[in-house]
């Protein structure tokens, strides 16, 4: 290996590059965070946010985002509930959510009740809809589970929707994956 390491010295001190010392290297890992930090921001002020159309009912408390990087916003338990072992239940938000055309609206299990055993079910709301923003949570655990009132229960995001134009065909354009399905790409 001593042969391999020469080697290289040999070829980046012909190329004229120059090794840095663990100081630099230091320096310029500090350069590279303070510009990357710059980056994001500059991101975030470039986003352009899209007016949202929001009715809240009484006693309903505003989605929250904790970061501004934050890809989703918390919802809120109305009222106290409770979630039975093995059982799905609605736990109602109080907030209508009108999703602007080409948009559509997800409702996210937050990762702490995730790690607890509790999880929603996925799906989609369509643009136009304006009906309450509300998960069915489910318990997988053998306790019950107390949502109460004011507490975050989960994460609603908003995502742009590509138009699709579907393409019938006989046969697929070749892939590297192709049909391999799930586990195909090892552990």
């Amino acid at each position: 290996m001593k042969w391999l390491a020469k080697f290289v010295v040999t070829q980046l001190t012909q190329l004229d590059i120059k090794l840095l010392t663990k100081e630099e290297l230091i320096s310029l890992s500090s350069e590279a965070n303070e510009a990357r930090t710059k980056v994001n921001n500059l991101m975030i002020k470039l986003s352009q946010p899209i007016p949202v159309e929001i009715r809240l009912d009484t006693g309903a408390i505003m989605p929250t985002q904790p970061y501004e990087t934050d890809a989703c916003w918390d919802l809120y338990s109305l009222e106290d509930v409770w979630v039975k072992p093995g059982i799905s239940t609605y736990v109602a938000t109080g907030v209508y959510i009108h999703i602007p055309i080409g948009y559509e609206g997800e409702l996210k299990t937050r990762s702490s009740l995730g790690k607890i055993g509790l999880s929603l079910h996925h799906g989609t709301f369509d643009a136009g809809y304006q009906g309450e923003t509300s998960p069915f949570m489910h318990n997988w655990t053998n306790a019950r589970y107390e949502v109460h009132k004011g507490d975050r229960i989960c994460q609603f995001c908003l995502r742009k929707v590509v138009p699709v134009i579907w393409n019938p065909v006989t046969e697929f354009t070749e892939s590297l994956r192709g049909d391999k399905g799930q586990g195909s790409s090892g552990k």
